[in-house]
């Protein structure tokens, strides 16, 4: 009995979760999408543009706009007959749900709007769309990955090849991030679960229906192509580890950035830059050194867009494709006063022979110089200054994340990097708690849209927007010294 009790359940539940899909994306459980007849144009169009969702919600609860108005599906408004004065109409069964959907009428016989589409379902599909409909905006009615106790949530990381062991350092501290967010009691009684995956072993796209969001994960290794368009671009990713050239508008719909961009970071050094030099010498003329790829144009640009901005004078710009030293040797570059680096060793190494002693302010971004600015002589690397993303001098917020780790057995060895990773987990369990206790995908994205100046340990102040995947733009400024790395500012914002 229990056996057959268990296979009723899980056959309920598929049943469900096809019909959640046909719902939401127009797609039914094989990954097809299914069909329907527009009676208004006399047309056949793909569920997927014309899935119910687009009209009655995502809870069901109906919408109207110009005029037109799609009732709510809810099973408890379904179930009940329909008094006057509006046209009466007796409870929807199944068998007038499959009419409606089928031949556009309604349990009296009248004919439903010609803006509703007659789905074309075989039996399966219209079978799971009205199991759907039964739990259609209740507690139930949740996504994968999202049980009555648990929510599961995955991150994907590099843990085995040559950036394993970064890999296996957010591997190590999530747990640590995830049990404090248990520890303050879940998100509506739902623990959190975390799943970890290799994101070198490919594997890492073929598991996401089973995860209700990602965290902390690096993003560019983890492609989610192994799911059927467009349920891949509605599984949520939160605080994505990849250094993000440009804002994440660009690299998926549901990614959501808490750390700023390259771009934006480079925007701050300018900006920084010309607050600097307007307090000593009044003007700033700037020279600028970039990569001859993509991630070197795009910074670039950013500096550029400042620059006219604040109505600064042409900068000086020299790309790194050919030999640079001739180049920084000219009268143009010697007259600078400060000197943008948007790359890594073989530019710093140019900067360093044009300017040994002294000369211009050096502006770079910590992800791209890398250890070669660790490595420069005293009198150069005194003039450095580098756009982080990370508050360096936050003592509280040291203290509060070394607690949260100490508390789980780990250390803190990478401030910034294991930052990052529980800011991931505190953004979503925050948004999520927002959510309410129907949690679905579409509702954590509506709040994290809503979420404003949120604040994690050593990040900056985080916040979305409708349509925005940013969560903050600018960057701290840092010297670097002998023991490291010295604030030499606060947060410098990045306007667009």
């Amino acid at each position: 009995m229990l056996l057959l009790a268990a296979s009723v359940e899980a056959g309920r539940d598929g049943l469900e979760s096809a019909g959640r899909r046909i719902y939401r994306n127009g797609v039914n459980g094989e990954g097809r999408a299914v069909t329907a007849d527009l009676v208004m144009t006399g047309t056949r169009l793909s569920g997927v543009g014309v899935a119910c969702r687009n009209c009655h919600g995502d809870g069901g609860e109906g919408s109207a706009e110009s005029g037109l108005t799609a009732p709510a599906l809810t099973w408890a408004r379904l179930a009940q007959p329909r008094p006057a004065p509006i046209p009466a109409r007796p409870a929807y069964g199944d068998a007038e749900l499959r009419r409606a959907l089928a031949e556009g009428k309604d349990p009296a016989g009248r004919l439903l709007h010609p803006a509703m589409p007659r789905y074309r379902l075989d039996r399966r599909d219209a079978d799971g769309l009205l199991a759907y409909l039964r739990i259609l905006g209740t507690e139930r009615d949740t996504d994968p990955g999202v049980d009555p106790d648990v929510i599961r949530v995955g991150t994907a990381l590099p843990l085995t090849g040559e950036r394993a062991a970064t890999g296996r350092l957010v591997q190590d501290t999530l747990p640590a991030c995830v049990a404090r967010v248990n520890g303050d009691g879940g998100v509506f009684g739902r623990r959190l679960e975390l799943r970890v995956f290799d994101s070198a072993s490919g594997r890492a796209g073929q598991v996401q229906p089973e995860v209700f969001a990602w965290l902390a994960r690096f993003e560019s290794d983890a492609a989610p192509a192994a799911i059927p368009e467009p349920e891949a671009g509605r599984i949520p990713s939160i605080g994505p580890l990849a250094d993000m050239t440009m804002a994440p508008e660009q690299s998926g719909a549901s990614t959501f950035a808490l750390l700023p961009t390259l771009a934006d970071q480079a925007a701050a050094l300018v900006r920084f830059a010309a607050a600097e030099n307007a307090a000593r010498t009044g003007s700033l003329r700037l020279g600028l050194i970039r990569t001859p790829d993509r991630q070197g144009e795009v910074l670039a640009a950013a500096v550029l867009e400042q620059v006219r901005r604040l109505e600064l004078p042409d900068p000086v710009v020299a790309t790194a494709e050919t030999a640079l030293a001739p180049a920084l040797s000219s009268p143009d570059f010697k007259a600078v006063n400060a000197m943008v680096v948007l790359g890594g060793a073989r530019e710093w190494s140019a900067v360093s022979a044009a300017w040994p002693d002294s000369g211009p302010l050096l502006l770079g971004l910590l992800t791209t110089s890398g250890r070669a600015v660790l490595a420069l002589p005293p009198p150069i690397a005194a003039r450095v200054r580098l756009a982080v993303p990370f508050a360096v001098d936050d003592a509280a917020g040291i203290d509060a994340l070394s607690a949260e780790l100490r508390a789980e057995g780990m250390a803190l060895s990478n401030p910034g990097l294991q930052a990052a990773a529980c800011g991931a987990v505190q953004v979503f369990a925050e948004a999520a708690r927002r959510s309410g206790r129907r949690l679905t995908r579409a509702r954590l994205v509506d709040a994290l849209e809503s979420l404003q100046d949120f604040h994690s340990p050593l990040l900056p102040a985080i916040g979305f927007a409708k349509g925005g995947r940013n969560g903050s733009a600018g960057a701290y400024v840092v010297a670097v010294g002998q023991g490291g790395f010295q604030a030499r500012s606060g947060w410098v914002e990045s306007p667009r």
